[in-house]
């Protein structure tokens, strides 16, 4: 059966907004509510960054059956040490059992390097993340305290006092081959925000596949996510709009490793507007995302968690579930 989430990561609205966005999601029927995990934001004017653990555990308390969890938090040991994050989730989950999905993935410079004072290549910052997930299984399934020396942690007489109320599901952030092998290997579920199918069908997910199935496990049953953004409405006001905010995420190459959120505005207005459209997909109608969204299930994921562009969540997310989902089939 498909699976929807909603991801409430824009950086435009108080995290009181976003509590009333989880709230809509829940009594929607939505299966996912995700907020990101960002020290500063995508943009300047008018933005917003709130620290995503409290806001969890209040829209957790808001809500009644939705899962949440952060869209994605960082275990690399540049904001959060692993340890701290396996704490943080453990409490969530004792007391809101079976409600709280980990998302992890390797961060961002914008948000990490405040922190570690550089910024590590890819394939370090894979290393981090892979010890720093065993260390969070290892703190979760340890009866004993345990001493830890890895290559980039370590730690001694740790031991867990406020467990889990259950398994607590780890999804790792993927867009490419190593970190798909690795969300294979230590995680329980993957997500991308690659928006080609080709490459998450021929490239993500074989991977991914292959790596859960080194470790006996059946990927089959894992929730293979993709994130789609979207906008919905007046297609040249809406570009107008990411011209002067977001729409360097993802599309101009110097964003990704910019510090400042101002510079990143700044990068957005050098964003090609029928590339924005394309990439962003903004369009008139729902209708129109129909397709899209098929050719992602179609590349093998069964999991949608959709992104609003337009800073219209509440109103989006009951468009999607009139005139979207109800045309959306599993892949055979």
């Amino acid at each position: 059966m498909l699976k929807f989430g909603y991801d409430l990561d824009g950086g435009w609205f108080e995290p009181s907004y976003h509590i009333e966005s989880a709230r809509v999601a829940d009594s929607l029927g939505y299966d996912s509510v995700w907020m990101g995990d960002h020290f500063l934001p995508w943009f300047h004017t008018g933005a917003q960054a709130p620290a995503v653990w409290p806001w969890l555990g209040a829209a957790l308390a808001k809500t009644k059956k939705i899962k949440i969890g952060p869209s994605v938090t960082i275990p690399i040991g540049g904001r959060y040490h692993p340890l701290i994050i396996g704490q943080n989730a453990a409490t969530l989950d004792n007391l809101f059992p079976g409600r709280f999905m980990l998302g992890v993935g390797t961060g961002q410079s914008m948000s990490e390097y405040r922190f570690l004072r550089r910024w590590p290549e890819w394939k370090e910052r894979g290393e981090r993340m892979r010890e720093g997930l065993e260390l969070i299984r290892k703190l979760w399934t340890s009866q004993d305290y345990f001493d830890w020396s890895g290559k980039y942690f370590q730690s001694s007489k740790v031991y867990l006092y406020t467990r889990s109320a259950g398994e607590i599901p780890i999804v790792v952030s993927a867009r490419g081959k190593y970190a798909a092998k690795i969300a294979g290997e230590l995680g329980d579920h993957i997500i991308t925000t690659v928006s080609n199918p080709d490459k998450i069908k021929n490239e993500i997910l074989p991977s991914f596949d292959a790596a859960m199935r080194r470790t006996g496990r059946d990927p089959s049953k894992a929730l293979k996510i993709g994130t789609f953004e979207f906008a919905i409405g007046d297609v040249d006001g809406l570009v107008r709009m990411m011209k002067n905010s977001t729409a360097a995420m993802g599309m101009i190459e110097a964003a990704r490793d910019e510090m400042d959120p101002r510079k990143i505005q700044e990068l957005s207005s050098q964003a090609d507007a029928k590339q924005i459209m394309a990439h962003h997909h903004i369009v008139p109608s729902a209708d129109s995302l129909i397709e899209p969204v098929q050719e992602l299930l179609d590349s093998g994921l069964n999991y949608i968690v959709f992104a609003d562009e337009g800073r219209t969540a509440n109103e989006s997310m009951k468009i999607l579930v009139d005139r979207v989902l109800p045309h959306l089939k599993e892949r055979k």
